[in-house]
Formats: structure tokens, C-alpha cells, sequence
């Protein structure tokens, strides 16, 4: 997606400018974009802009998960862009089947990157061994600690995500308190009144007393 807009630098060099004038040009969001990856300050201010007037715009970047699942994604299938394309399409459906299962909390989405995350990289081990296996190789210690640390993770990830969803519905109900119900009574008169006692209560009871209070 390429679109115009207004890019406002102030050119340092161009005496002919008040201090408080600007300098526009027309400039593409794609340029943009490569200013900011070549280090240039300004056209990061341009950005910022860019993002505040259109948050929508660069919601698929940015995604530290994202980056991680496309790169092992592009680990398994190599240079076969056919295979590539068919793994992403596969790792999206089954983030948004663990998505469509859950409430939807970020805490969840949290979780269920890192079990798409870690169910690539298990994978990826599996691939490796699998290859081994079939040219009778034996698969180095390094890969089998590797491969058991890769397990290990993704293990973890589905436990946490089964805790997540097993205690959602237990904080939601304690979230909600429960109404208090109160019984009318048909006897006005037997209703009594307690009203806070201000004060010392020793003092209170003394005040109540007909008796004298001593004095030591």
C-alpha cells in the first residue's frame, strides 16, 4: 500500500526560510518507510504523525510473535515459496481456531503465540529428525537437546493456556458479586437500628450509668 502525504522537515541549509516556516514535499509512504529503515530522524517524526491519524495502518507490524512464526515458517519450508505460502496460510487458521476457542483476553493472545510459536519450532526439530532418520543418519546431541528443549516449551505453552482457560470463568463469576436478597419483615416495629457509637465506648456506657464513676 503506497499512498501521498504531506512530509514536514525543516531544511537547516535554506536561509531564505523564517524560523517558524517549513519546508513540504510530497513524499509516499513507502518512502517513508525506507527513510525510517536508512536511520532518518525526521522521516520517524513523519511517521509517528503517520500512525497517530491512522492507527490501522500498521497493525500487522510490529508484532514480535508475528516475526517469530514467519521466521520459523521460512526455517521449515526454504526457498520453496509454494510450501512457504501453504505453512503461513495453515499457521494463521490455527491461531485463529485457538483464538475463536478462547475469551479473546490479551493475556490469551499472549498465550496462543507462544504455542503457535513453539508448535513451529517443535516441528521444525521433528523435520530435521525425520530427514536423519530417513537417510539412516544419526542425529547429532546437540539437535536431540535441541529438539527435547523445543518439547519442552511447547508443553509449557499448552499447559498455560489450559490454566488460562480453566480459571477465566472462575475470576469472571468472582468478579461479579453475587445480590444481596433481603427479607421484608412483616412486623415494622421489631426492626431495630444500630447506630455507630462516635467516641470511646467505655465513655458511652459510663454516660448510660446512674451510678458515680469513681475517680481512682
Amino acid at each position: 500500500m503506497i499512498r501521498t502525504m504531506q512530509c514536514e522537515n525543516q531544511d537547516p541549509a535554506n536561509s531564505d526560510l523564517e524560523p517558524d516556516e517549513v519546508v513540504t514535499e510530497q513524499v509516499t509512504l513507502e518512502e517513508v518507510v525506507r527513510r525510517c529503515r536508512s536511520g532518518d530522524r525526521d522521516a520517524v517524526v513523519t511517521l509517528r504523525r503517520v500512525m497517530q491519524e491512522h492507527p490501522d495502518l500498521f497493525s500487522n507490524h510490529g508484532h514480535v510473535a508475528a516475526k517469530v512464526q514467519t521466521e520459523w515458517v521460512r526455517a521449515i519450508s526454504g526457498p520453496d515459496l509454494f510450501e512457504r505460502e501453504m505453512m503461513l496460510k495453515s499457521t494463521r487458521e490455527l491461531r485463529q481456531g485457538l483464538l475463536d476457542e478462547g475469551s479473546g483476553t490479551e493475556l490469551e493472545r499472549l498465550v496462543v503465540d507462544q504455542v503457535v510459536a513453539t508448535h513451529l519450532e517443535q516441528g521444525f526439530h521433528q523435520l530435521i529428525e525425520a530427514r536423519c532418520v530417513g537417510k539412516g543418519v544419526d542425529l547429532p546431541k546437540y539437535q536431540v537437546d535441541a529438539s527435547q528443549r523445543a518439547t519442552r516449551r511447547h508443553e509449557k505453552a499448552l499447559s498455560a493456556l489450559t490454566t488460562i482457560r480453566t480459571l477465566a470463568p472462575k475470576l469472571a463469576s468472582a468478579a461479579e458479586p453475587e445480590p444481596v436478597i433481603e427479607e421484608p419483615t412483616e412486623n415494622h416495629e421489631q426492626t431495630t437500628w444500630q447506630v455507630p457509637l462516635e467516641g470511646n465506648r467505655l465513655s458511652a456506657v459510663f454516660d448510660r450509668t446512674t451510678h458515680p464513676v469513681p475517680m481512682n
